[in-house]
């Protein structure tokens, strides 16, 4: 492993990645930094990975992505709330940044509930950001999966609270996926008059 990056996992943030010796072990880094949630230095991987070594090839999911959205957030007493709305938008630009570069998010069914947790540990904002990104760029995910991770009576009610227009698209995006079922309609009865 090069001196940069090793220094960089024990705090050095100005790590520079220039002596990388083997490409393919950028994606390891990236994964590494998203558990540190290191924005820029995730931002400096990804300009030096090569587009088809962002997403595990075995499981044709980025591995970083599914940390960033996953992970889960603890609070403590004494960070504020700018503390952590920064954080989150600082994740989330993470977020954005790999789905635009090319990268996926499809974990495991059993991850799911895991991942539930963490998304919404971030508040309501950061839940309706995180699956807009999912659900509308191209091949971010498939959509069955985001529906799954909405699915859920805390994700609902916080995309609800922020964003109330995201849930009835999502809805509606689930029903012609056929994972929901159509709303029956109720007619009303027209009597015939008699003349």
């Amino acid at each position: 492993m090069s001196s940069a990056i090793s220094a960089n996992r024990f705090g050095n943030k100005s790590a520079d990645l220039a002596d990388t010796e083997h490409p393919s072990n950028l994606r390891y880094f990236l994964w590494h930094a998203s558990i540190c949630r290191e924005s820029e230095l995730i931002r400096k991987i990804v300009e030096r990975l090569p587009g088809g070594l962002i997403n595990d090839p075995e499981k044709g999911s980025c591995s970083a992505l599914e940390v960033l959205i996953g992970r889960e957030e603890y609070h403590r007493r004494d960070y504020s709330s700018y503390f952590l709305d920064e954080r989150a938008k600082g994740i989330a630009e993470a977020i954005e940044l790999l789905v635009d570069a090319g990268a996926k998010w499809d974990p495991e069914k059993d991850d799911l509930r895991h991942d539930r947790k963490g998304l919404a540990s971030h508040g309501a904002k950061h839940v309706v950001r995180v699956i807009r990104l999912l659900t509308y760029t191209s091949d971010a995910a498939p959509f069955e999966t985001v529906w799954k991770l909405c699915n859920s009576a805390k994700i609902k009610s916080l995309i609800q609270s922020a964003d109330y227009s995201l849930w009835r698209e999502l809805q509606e995006k689930a029903r012609e996926a056929g994972l929901v079922p159509q709303p029956k309609r109720r007619g009303r009865r027209v009597q015939a008059k008699n003349a």
